[in-house]
């Protein structure tokens, strides 16, 4: 019994040494934890301006296409700044542009056609080009009305295909772009 107390008053340290161990381990655990936490908040805030970015852009060529509808009306008499637009004023005549033949042509922040700033924080830039094409039904296909194509000009006629590029420079330094092809008849 003597023995038994002489190793209960023993204080050696051992366990001095296994709780500093735990609380080492617990303090990493922590931080770890505390940066994992932080790149998330990062990541998730990345991907939220990259989403801003791409519906901003998406929004361009929407507005895009309401512009090139108004040119197209206007003949190029439009005003350099309409709202939050502002027209280049050297390229007022936007809906007369011919097809870019290179495939990399894409709007810049310097050979734009149409500036639409803030759209939640983001800059976007439209580039218009333009083609002609001649529809089923026009003058060219009127000698083959009996095999039912080309019955007349009001089944044709002058299609313009346009292919609108947009680019929206946002927060960040995100970028997203967003290209479509519209045919105004």
């Amino acid at each position: 019994m003597n023995n038994t107390l002489d190793i209960l008053k023993n204080e050696e340290g051992n366990l001095m040494v296994v709780v500093v161990l735990i609380l080492a381990l617990l303090s990493f655990l922590g931080v770890s934890a505390s940066t994992t936490s932080t790149r998330e908040v990062r990541i998730a805030a990345n991907d939220q301006f990259h989403q801003m970015a791409f519906y901003a852009a998406e929004g361009g060529v929407v507005t895009g296409i309401q512009l090139l509808e108004e040119n197209l009306e206007s003949r190029g008499n439009m005003e350099t700044e309409i709202n939050n637009i502002l027209l280049n004023s050297d390229n007022i005549n936007f809906y007369l542009n011919e097809e870019s033949t290179e495939e990399n042509d894409r709007p810049t922040t310097e050979n734009w056609d149409a500036e639409i700033s803030n759209i939640n924080g983001n800059a976007v830039y439209l580039k218009i080009y333009g083609t002609n094409m001649l529809n089923d039904g026009s003058a060219l296909q009127t000698a083959a009305g009996y095999e039912g194509k080309g019955k007349s000009m009001a089944g044709g006629g002058l299609a313009l295909l346009y292919d609108i590029r947009s680019l929206s420079s946002g927060l960040r330094n995100t970028r997203s772009r967003v290209r479509i092809k519209y045919i105004h008849l």
